[in-house]
């Protein structure tokens, strides 16, 4: 967690501020919180080799549901949290089907029919 104070740097009007993270990391996963002036944001660092862009977003999503969690009820128990991941993560997995074969069926209906003759 990156939570120290950066001082503002101005120079003739000119107003810098820090770019953020690099874009490596010797780790496969990484997560940075920032929490600048209690506006906290993540920024996730991940081996493409090993992860795709959706699996990280999802973990995004499950990560920020955790925290709602906790911070709405700190007395919550592991259990608690861990069903609650799982009912969202169901959830998500029967939308992604859904949307799967929706998309499916709007392939299937966009085949032209053609006549198969014998010559």
């Amino acid at each position: 967690m990156q939570n120290t104070p950066q001082p503002v740097r101005e120079f003739g009007g000119l107003k810098l501020s820090p770019l953020g993270v690099s874009s490596t990391s010797r780790f496969d996963l990484v997560l940075f919180i920032n929490d600048p002036e209690g506006a906290a944001s993540t920024a996730w660092m991940y081996n493409p080799n090993l992860f795709d862009r959706s699996t990280i977003a999802r973990m995004a999503s499950l990560y920020e549901i955790l925290l709602r969690s906790v911070v709405a009820d700190p007395e919550i128990k592991l259990s608690s949290i861990s069903d609650i991941l799982a009912d969202v993560e169901k959830q998500q997995r029967a939308t992604e089907e859904k949307e799967f074969q929706d998309a499916s069926l709007r392939k299937l209906k966009g085949i032209k029919r053609r006549a198969i003759s014998n010559v």
